[in-house]
């Protein structure tokens, strides 16, 4: 029986590429936009006292209870979904709570580590292009208006980072094109510098790249001809993607059909042999040693979330999912397509908790560390990536923490929120969703040096335009930011 052929309909590889569909934080962001489960509306429910073990004190002089370090989140919290609503009024102004949480409860552990923001002197270009390419670097510099135009045999993946990136640090869409852009710019607020070269044996191309106003190195690393990578340089195309995918095709008499990629490519194995926690190992060590990127333990995971891409030409649904690295030449033949190689996202979160830069802008509805990035990899190690760094990570502090149960640090935060936040008595605020967190607070002796602590993040209010935000230090209830518009 004759194999059946599907294809894809191709413009600019736009499509298929789903690394366009990753968006880097930068320089002129006004906002991101993320999706997020709602907690917020429901009444207030007591909290457990099981596993209390210990009394902390903070910094007000007012007893809570300290949980102890056994259990998984729920437990320590007290309970599977805990909730609180209360009202105060300070200073003539109204502050209402209407929170409720959901804790993950396969987090068991909550360390806190030390580390320090990225600044020029993190971003050794030289040494890194060095370290990448050798003696075979070559400055892909505007001395020549040089372009990366994929038409010239330049990497699609590398210009689609590189259009996300530029857009993102001046937000504004006259940088974007997907088909060719500049290989070099030196701005007042960032720069981004291009360079290729051979890497692991193969024709690569490089970018580099730091934002001035947010702290923020980027890199992007991709081959020419991804084909290479699987000796066959007819297929140009690669990108990531699941098995579980369901991929709009066109048949062979013209007909558009959803089939599930499992129907298309077969079930045959992913040529990349090496284990996860191989892969994960060998993607560390060339982070840390060629290009000075010290990642928060657990940051890059082999597991995603489901998506819908921006073309919508890939969906994956259902629970968390494994992405792999396929290759496709451009007849756009799904059936011809090969796999090997897996992309492990790069999550701005530590043991499932998110980190936060701790900027002084509630605009930024979420306020994180780091956006996503992303590391291909298979058995010969980094087969390409694009990441935005603002922290490189130093040391953990302790490998646990104990948390304030969720109803004394909301009080904690009432609190604090009357005794140290500057209130008119024309404030109104509806505090109505909450997030636990990882918070930057500079050491005293040092002020590039931080140490990342588990916090609560309230936003007042959270689905209408953001009139507050309050952080307290989880473990003893101490304040760490408080904005109100």
């Amino acid at each position: 029986m004759k194999k059946k052929s599907f294809k894809v309909k191709i413009r600019n590889c736009a499509t298929i590429i789903l690394i366009s569909s990753l968006i880097l934080s930068g320089c002129g962001n006004k906002g991101q936009s993320f999706d997020v489960d709602y907690y917020g509306g429901s009444e207030g429910s007591e909290t457990s006292d099981a596993n209390v073990d210990e009394v902390t004190e903070n910094e007000y002089g007012e007893n809570h209870e300290g949980i102890s370090e056994g259990g998984n989140l729920a437990e320590r919290l007290g309970g599977k979904e805990v909730t609180f609503k209360d009202t105060i009024n300070v200073n003539g102004a109204v502050i209402n709570f209407d929170l409720k949480y959901k804790p993950d409860e396969t987090v068991d552990r909550i360390p806190t580590f030390k580390g320090h923001p990225i600044g020029k002197s993190d971003v050794k270009e030289d040494e890194i292009v060095k370290n990448l390419f050798g003696d075979t670097a070559v400055a892909l510099s505007d001395s020549n208006e040089r372009k990366l135009d994929q038409n010239a045999g330049d990497s699609i993946n590398l210009i689609n980072a590189l259009g996300d990136l530029l857009y993102h640090f001046n937000n504004d869409s006259e940088y974007i094109n997907y088909s060719s852009v500049s290989s070099w710019y030196d701005k007042n607020e960032y720069y981004i510098h291009c360079y290729e070269g051979e890497y692991n044996g193969k024709d690569y191309q490089f970018a580099i790249g730091f934002c001035e106003s947010y702290g923020e190195m980027a890199i992007g690393l991709f081959p020419k001809n991804p084909g290479q990578l699987i000796d066959d340089p007819s297929y140009n195309f690669m990108f990531y993607g699941s098995t579980d995918d369901v991929v709009q095709v066109q048949t062979e008499d013209g007909k558009t059909e959803f089939i599930h990629m499992t129907d298309i490519i077969g079930s045959g194995e992913n040529e990349c042999q090496k284990s996860e926690d191989e892969l994960i190992q060998m993607a560390d060590d060339t982070l840390k040693n060629k290009m000075n990127i010290h990642l928060p333990e657990g940051a890059l995971s082999f597991e995603a979330s489901p998506y819908v891409t921006a073309s919508g030409a890939h969906i994956a649904t259902g629970d968390n999912i494994r992405l792999e690295v396929f290759y496709m030449d451009d007849t756009g033949d799904y059936s011809k397509m090969k796999r090997n190689g897996y992309t492990m996202m790069m999550e701005s979160a530590v043991n499932g908790i998110q980190l936060m830069r701790g900027l002084d802008n509630i605009d930024l509805v979420y306020d994180g560390d780091f956006s996503y990035g992303l590391v291909m990899v298979n058995d010969s190690g980094i087969i390409g990536l694009e990441l935005p760094i603002s922290y490189n990570v130093d040391g953990t502090i302790s490998e646990d923490s104990t948390l304030l149960s969720f109803d004394s640090a909301m009080e904690a935060m009432e609190t604090a929120i009357e005794k140290e936040c500057d209130l008119k008595g024309n404030t109104k605020c509806t505090f109505d969703y909450v997030e636990l967190n990882y918070f930057p607070v500079k050491s005293p002796d040092d002020p590039n040096e931080y140490t990342f602590v588990p916090a609560w993040v309230a936003y007042g209010s959270y689905h209408g335009p953001i009139m507050g935000r309050v952080v307290i230090n989880a473990i003893d209830g101490s304040l760490l930011q408080c904005i109100f518009k």
